[in-house]
């Protein structure tokens, strides 16, 4: 799941490979930006109680 998988899977050719890698790659990284966001609005959450 990396883009150096992805691009050699390209060069030799590989299209379903490198589709694949590519769907992986993008799951991958929406997940972890999402995980990410999911933190900060939890800390949001949890300043805004403290306040009240």
């Amino acid at each position: 799941m990396t883009v150096e998988n992805i691009i050699k899977a390209l060069k030799d050719g590989d299209n379903i490979n490198a589709s694949r890698e590519f769907e992986a790659t993008m799951a991958d990284k929406m997940t972890k930006a999402l995980d990410a966001e999911k933190i900060n609005l939890a800390a949001m959450v949890g300043k805004k109680e403290e306040q009240e």
